[in-house]
């Protein structure tokens, strides 16, 4: 007996446990990670593609939660931080593979012992040999002072960066030996509503400090890979452009949004290589939406159609093909 063709497709794909349909790879490459809450409302650990799309639940923690997961370079490894009920000094940094597998809480020496790394906000550095987060240092006291921390994969060492009264925090790698850094040190004794923070960076050889911005209106930050362009929202930014740095020649441009989107009360999550593309998050009644903008043709890629209640995302891709 003969088949039409399209039965003996279908037939092939039922026999190989294929799905012809359903993995078709949205136009912005790569994948995502992110922390929403589960069903029972515990923040999990989900990946999709940045459509959105084949979205896979990667933790289950029926006490505690995870929260604010990074991308390895190489994009095979999640770092995230979790919570348990036994946490009293912070989160727990804790390591898995892609698919969720061999989850790991990070130890290593600090002051002549071996402690776990405690923390939030971990950032893998570019070479993928050091996770950078921060740390309350005080918290259990009711205090708010955070520090910025260095976990070496190498020698199993923990290095404190920073160490003031303030708050310095969300490190993120500038190369493999810098870091940019979040931080109120210029106005911690005259901010009562402690609303003012500049952007830094330190070096971590030397732990020599520079101040990038001045104004006391920083927010966040989106990091052009490998070259010296950064893309910065103003934390009040309702009358104010984003505007792109040059650090290495130091000048300053405007970056105009599309019209459609709030400028005010969205803020720069990544900015790929090679084209011209910025993921946004965009606030919509306490939740997000995330976009891809083609900053050459202003075209808008969304990812979640609904808003989100997520406390951390992170995109990958290879940069060799982006």
């Amino acid at each position: 007996m003969k088949f039409p063709l399209y039965f003996s497709v279908c037939l092939l794909l039922l026999f190989a446990g294929c799905d012809l349909f359903t993995n078709e790879q949205p136009e912005i490459p790569g994948k995502l990670v992110f922390s929403t809450p589960d069903g029972n409302g515990n923040y999990q650990i989900y990946t999709s593609l940045t459509n959105g799309e084949n979205r896979k639940q990667l933790t289950r923690f029926k006490d505690g939660g995870a929260y604010s997961p990074s991308w390895s370079p190489d994009g095979t490894e999640i770092v995230f931080a979790q919570t348990t009920p036994t946490t009293s000094s912070g989160y727990y940094i804790t390591t898995m593979n892609a698919d969720g597998s061999d989850k790991q809480l990070l130890e290593g020496e600090f002051d002549g012992r071996v402690v776990n790394v405690v923390g939030d906000n971990p950032e893998w550095s570019p070479d993928g040999n050091k996770i950078a987060y921060d740390q309350c240092i005080n918290c259990e006291l009711g205090g708010g002072n955070l520090e910025i921390f260095v976990y070496d994969f190498e020698n199993n060492e923990i290095t404190q960066l920073t160490d003031t009264l303030s708050e310095d925090s969300f490190p993120k790698w500038k190369s493999n030996f810098e870091l940019f850094l979040t931080t109120d040190r210029d106005y911690y004794l005259v901010d009562s509503l402690k609303l003012n923070r500049d952007l830094y960076s330190i070096n971590l050889n030397d732990q020599t400090i520079q101040r990038i911005t001045d104004s006391g209106n920083f927010g966040t930050l989106a990091r052009r890979t490998t070259n010296e362009f950064i893309l910065i929202k103003p934390f009040n930014s309702e009358n104010l452009e984003w505007f792109i740095v040059d650090l290495k020649f130091n000048k300053v441009s405007a970056f105009i949004l599309p019209t459609q989107i709030s400028k005010k009360f969205s803020a720069p999550v990544e900015w790929s290589k090679n084209r011209d593309i910025i993921l946004i998050r965009t606030l919509t009644n306490k939740r997000f939406e995330f976009l891809f903008v083609d900053m050459e043709t202003k075209e808008i890629f969304k990812v979640n159609e609904e808003p989100w209640e997520v406390l951390g995302f992170d995109w990958h891709y290879d940069e060799n093909e982006f």
